[in-house]
């Protein structure tokens, strides 16, 4: 367990730490039916919303539970423990009292607060929008162990200066249809299967084409209406293609 710790604190992986809880589950569940009623899940706060004076209504992508709401009582007073552990992009592990309708936050323990996004104007506009895209993706009661590896492991990528955050971007919602079952196949042709020479896109079937099944669609002008080329990368070592 302490070697595993070591290697999350060093790398900074959300493998690790994965890992880590993997490791605690047993524990947990001995834990959970001690009490009876407190639950411990690791997950990150995607949004906030102040209730009455002092209270938060807060939104969090949870591995054992999907996407669940959680009510944080007093988190907005100054001396409140919850005030920046209910804040979006706060990733660790929450203890939740499980109510009949509602999940109550009981303790939060915070590994991770992003708090680097904050001094890039750009870096947090993007970070907001990844958590609202995972937001309108992820359901209540669905595995979204992948979705939460993927969040943590872009926001991360928008704290590093070697990517462009148009590329982050790119990749976090290109993962996010292929995760979800909903990104068109790009990597061969839907018509033959081959991997080479894929430099045309129907859009009307959301699949690609290879030269030799585009010549052969060109003698039925009707169906080039919604195909268009591909423009081809300027470094083959980058994303394959862009689409138009």
């Amino acid at each position: 367990m302490e070697k595993t710790w070591n290697t999350f604190w060093e790398t900074g992986r959300i493998d690790d730490y994965l890992e880590i809880c993997r490791e605690k589950e047993s524990d947990r569940e001995q834990e959970v039916r001690q009490n009876g009623q407190n639950l411990v899940m690791t997950g990150m706060v995607l949004n906030a919303m102040p209730i009455g004076d002092y209270d938060k209504r807060i939104t969090l992508l949870t591995r054992e539970r999907g996407k669940i709401t959680a009510f944080a009582r007093g988190a907005r007073k100054p001396n409140s423990q919850f005030l920046a552990a209910t804040n979006p992009f706060s990733f660790g592990e929450f203890e939740l009292f499980e109510g009949r309708s509602t999940y109550t936050v009981a303790k939060v323990s915070i590994q991770n607060y992003f708090r680097e996004l904050a001094a890039d104007f750009n870096a947090a506009y993007y970070g907001f929008y990844f958590l609202e895209f995972a937001d309108y993706y992820c359901q209540e009661n669905n595995d979204e162990t992948e979705m939460l590896k993927l969040l943590y492991q872009t926001l991360r990528a928008l704290e590093s200066p070697a990517f462009s955050n148009r590329l982050v971007r790119c990749i976090y919602e290109l993962r996010t249809l292929t995760i979800n079952g909903e990104a068109p196949n790009v990597f061969g042709c839907t018509k033959c299967g081959k991997k080479e020479a894929l430099h045309w896109f129907s859009g009307k079937t959301a699949r690609m084409l290879c030269d030799h099944c585009v010549n052969e669609l060109r003698r039925k002008p009707e169906n080039m209406a919604r195909c268009r080329p591909i423009r081809k990368c300027r470094n083959p070592q980058s994303i394959p293609c862009s689409i138009l």
